[in-house]
């Protein structure tokens, strides 16, 4: 049976935080062929637009990470992430996802979703949705 890969969220701080398990990832990128008519009347391709690499996450988190022992009384790690990562949307920073050796930087945020379903229990289901950006300094 495979394993989930292994995922981070390094933010602008420095801060990591790393979800229990990944359950599914979209990786996409797109380009655009620009098109320009000729003489007579026929288009032609001279000239390809990349789009940014976008990615995708569903991530799963549960009060207690698996490698400890106890949880400190009124701490959520699914809620807290959730928190730290809208708060990372809303003030548009940049962060580094790694997943499975795969290392997308810079990246900000899209789009963050925390889905409630009856059965869930304690976890928390967190969609993420991310783009790359290029930063230009100058």
């Amino acid at each position: 049976m495979p394993t989930s890969p292994a995922t981070q969220f390094i933010l602008a701080s420095g801060q990591i935080i790393t979800p229990d398990t990944c359950t599914a990832m979209q990786h996409s990128g797109q380009a655009e062929a620009t098109m320009h008519p000729v003489d007579d009347g026929s288009s032609i391709a001279d000239h390809v637009i990349r789009r940014p690499q976008q990615l995708s996450l569903t991530t799963v988190w549960t009060p207690r990470p698996p490698d400890a022992d106890y949880l400190p009384a009124g701490v959520h790690r699914g809620q807290d992430a959730f928190d730290i990562l809208i708060e990372a949307l809303q003030r548009r920073q940049p962060i580094r996802i790694e997943m499975d050796g795969l290392t997308y930087d810079p990246m900000v945020l899209t789009s963050i979703q925390m889905p409630r379903a009856f059965d869930d229990g304690d976890s928390r289901t967190i969609n993420v949705e991310a783009v790359q950006i290029q930063i230009v300094s100058g």
